[in-house]
């Protein structure tokens, strides 16, 4: 499959047509992830957020050591990495139709234990502040949220317990630094 997606960074679905020699037709719905040309990071954990408009919205996830990984570390001693931050302090629109942030922890690496993520409002810059945020375990979504401005955060686990968190809590009270 290949082409240039005409939308933002994003999940679609395609439906799928598979006729054989005999003219025997199945059908199956798949599910592609488009990313942004420089990539977005993934491996056993992976936390994306996306939004569109001029929007300063800002990834939170903190780990099971209780460790906040965002935009203002480069790393967390649990192997955490943010991707970058996207329209960030309201930079213009270089970002703006395609705004994704992503936290990951390569294969192999993420800790077992609970996962906090959350979305903080940097600044609002005159932009909407719908986003989606998807979290994966080892590839598969076990987290989709959508909201508008900040939002509690949505835990889930990796290790031999993992499943789907049930329940919601309020994201942690953080002073965040100046970008």
């Amino acid at each position: 499959i290949s082409g240039t997606p005409a939308g933002p960074v994003g999940d679609s679905t395609v439906v799928v047509d598979f006729r054989d020699i005999a003219g025997k037709l199945a059908t199956t719905t798949i599910r592609i992830r488009v990313q942004p040309s420089t990539g977005i990071g993934g491996g056993d954990v992976q936390v994306t957020l996306r939004w569109t408009g001029p929007a300063d919205l800002d990834l939170q996830v903190m780990d099971p050591a209780g460790e906040e990984i965002n935009y203002a570390k480069a790393a967390s001693a649990s192997g955490g990495t943010p991707d970058h931050d996207a329209n960030a302090d309201c930079n213009g629109p270089a970002d703006d139709d395609n705004a994704v942030e992503t936290v990951f922890w390569p294969s192999g690496g993420a800790p077992a234990g609970s996962y906090l993520p959350f979305v903080h409002v940097w600044a609002v810059c005159a932009g909407p502040l719908e986003w989606q945020m998807t979290a994966r375990r080892n590839g598969a979504v076990i987290l989709e949220q959508s909201g508008s401005g900040d939002s509690p955060s949505y835990p889930f686990s990796l290790g031999a317990s993992a499943g789907r968190a049930a329940s919601v809590v309020s994201a942690p009270s953080r002073s965040y630094p100046p970008k």
